[in-house]
């Protein structure tokens, strides 16, 4: 970078220099000097003169041309530099510590010269130890480009652990994404026309919303649980007047979640309806189902569902 900036500092001041000068051949602006020669050969060499100023403005214009792609290449450097910035300060952090054990080195080999200065007077053994002394600093810069070179190593070590780091998570999303999939338990069924079932008697909803993973049969009204885990069950059923309906939920046979309303003896019109919701933990392989826990039920179509989602 300081290269590039003395190179351009040379040649704005060589190109100062060659405007600053306004007197040209090419335009004969000084034709009282050419009138003033006196002889035809000096005109010949005149005429030379501006052709070698002819080629002096070709140059002139590579040179404009030269500075502008040096130009450019500064401008480079520049953003190369702002990359190579970052490197430098964590090596100039380990120089500096580099200099600071330096220092205390400096510190010690200080007071050796004190210690040899009051043990020995003669000259040739303070030059011995001076020499000593130059021998240390030596090893000390030796280590300290060892010192270097451990880092630089350290940095690319670490740029290859980075990489690799970066493809397992990678790798760890895609499971995840693999598993979030499979994980995708839920469905929701209505009942396509009005039914009557017997007690015990597992309803049918035939008209399938959703059934990600497909685990419910609608054929025969039952969710099959793929995998263990918690799950949620919702369901709710309207009946006529002068109708009962006591749909409950059952795992495996066994009633978990109930649901009563009944208009039997009523005499007035009166739609009856219900709905519950239940949180239930289920092995693999558990068996769940609607059906009603007392007495005959009838249920209206659209308006009895049946529902379900694997929590986690």
């Amino acid at each position: 970078m300081e290269s590039y900036l003395v190179i351009l500092t040379t040649f704005l001041n060589f190109t100062h220099v060659i405007l600053a000068n306004p007197y040209s051949l090419l335009t004969g602006n000084n034709s009282g000097n050419i009138e003033g020669l006196g002889n035809m050969s000096f005109i010949k060499d005149a005429d030379i003169l501006r052709q070698i100023l002819n080629q002096e403005s070709l140059v002139r214009f590579s040179f404009v041309q030269h500075l502008q792609t040096l130009m450019m290449d500064m401008q480079t450097c520049k953003n190369n530099y702002d990359t190579l910035r970052k490197e430098l300060i964590d090596l100039r952090k380990e120089h500096q510590r580099a200099l600071d054990k330096n220092s205390q080195r400096e510190e010690k080999v200080a007071g050796l010269k004190t210690t040899m200065s009051v043990l020995f007077s003669s000259v040739e053994n303070l030059m011995k130890g001076r020499q000593t002394i130059k021998e240390q600093q030596k090893l000390a810069e030796g280590k300290h480009q060892l010192l270097l070179e451990i880092v630089n190593n350290t940095i690319v070590a670490f740029n290859a652990d980075l990489i690799e780091t970066k493809e397992r998570i990678r790798n760890m999303s895609l499971s995840l994404s693999i598993l979030k999939k499979y994980n995708s338990i839920s469905f929701s069924v209505l009942m396509s026309s009005a039914k009557t079932y017997s007690p015990g008697q597992t309803w049918i909803f035939d008209t399938v919303l959703v059934n990600e993973g497909n685990h419910f049969n609608a054929s025969c009204g039952t969710f099959t649980a793929p995998s263990g885990g918690t799950y949620v069950f919702a369901w709710a059923t309207l009946t006529n007047p002068g109708k009962a309906a006591h749909p409950s939920l059952r795992i495996n046979g066994v009633y978990k979640g109930w649901t009563a309303f009944n208009q039997i003896s009523s005499t007035q019109q009166i739609y009856s309806s219900g709905s519950n919701q239940v949180v239930l933990t289920l092995q693999e392989g558990d068996q769940v189902n609607i059906a009603s826990s007392y007495l005959e039920a009838f249920a209206r179509e659209k308006f009895s569902s049946f529902s379900g989602w694997k929590l986690y």
